[in-house]
């Protein structure tokens, strides 16, 4: 006895419900893809990395969490489309080179070192190495306290120990420096003093960035009075080709350590962090 046959009748396909051809964007020339890649990731303005802490306004914002995972955000991305980041294969390998070779990233108050740390911890070794250009704040110098006045040495009074130094989180910020190699450019803003007695600690920055880097030392973050930066730094920065802005003030060679007490009372005065919006939350400040 033969199967019965069943007929079978084809369903047609719902008209515009499931386009079957999709967008080659692959197929678009590198030049064209270029154009828009800039469109969605370079901007004119310096990429500000603030901690993503849920109470900061914006902190939500799917543009600008791209870094979400180290708790670290894009401060006024909204004209950016950073998730292109979030996309792999092809698109990713071009995408890198221009978010992190063609912005400046800036680092701003009193954390910066550190969420600067945390930034570079959340990069593929790819995109660390396409950074050229960076802004962060100039390290707080941690000194001594002075018990006498006296001229100011290079290492006190003819002590073996230096009356400042660099925190940890700086000084491992300045390795990170060191390991990039395509690093341009690096502007330091400038929050606190520079006395003849750290020129020891510009030399720890000058050996952390490659020769060819540039780098600015800029003094516009002032408050009541300009920053005061010694002659013996001054030479020193200038004979490392360094490049000084903004305002600053030249202190003569024998200024007395009763002066710096004065200085240090007025910078404390001046509290330019206290009020700064983007600071790191209490479980991750660790100390230094």
């Amino acid at each position: 006895m033969k199967p019965r046959s069943i007929a079978v009748t084809k369903e047609r396909d719902a008209p515009d419900d499931h386009p079957q051809h999709q967008f080659a964007f692959g197929k678009l020339p590198g030049e064209i893809r270029n154009q828009i890649y800039r469109l969605c990731l370079v901007s004119e303005q310096p990429l500000t990395i603030v901690p993503s802490n849920p109470t900061t306004t914006g902190a939500n914002n799917p543009r600008s969490n791209v870094y979400s995972r180290s708790r670290l955000r894009v401060l006024d991305a909204e004209n950016l489309n950073l998730n292109l980041m979030r996309v792999g294969g092809t698109v990713h390998e071009e995408v890198v080179p221009l978010l992190y070779g063609c912005n400046t990233f800036q680092f701003p108050g009193p954390d910066c070192w550190k969420i600067f740390l945390r930034f570079d911890r959340a990069l593929t070794d790819f995109s660390h190495d396409k950074i050229r250009k960076i802004n962060i704040h100039f390290p707080i110098i941690q000194r001594r306290p002075y018990f006498e006045p006296g001229i100011l040495s290079d290492h006190g009074f003819g002590t073996s120990q230096p009356l400042s130094k660099f925190s940890k989180s700086t000084c491992n910020g300045l390795r990170i420096l060191k390991s990039l190699p395509c690093l341009e450019v690096l502007t330091m803003h400038l929050t606190t003093d520079i006395l003849d007695s750290d020129v020891f600690l510009l030399q720890k920055i000058h050996c952390s960035v490659n020769r060819t880097c540039q780098i600015i030392i800029d003094g516009g973050l002032q408050i009541k009075r300009p920053f005061f930066i010694g002659v013996k730094a001054v030479e020193k920065m200038r004979k490392w080709n360094w490049e000084l802005r903004g305002a600053w003030e030249l202190v003569d060679k024998n200024h007395r350590l009763s002066d710096e007490r004065i200085w240090a009372k007025e910078a404390k005065e001046q509290a330019w962090f206290d009020d700064y919006p983007y600071r790191l939350a209490s479980d991750d400040n660790t100390s230094d």
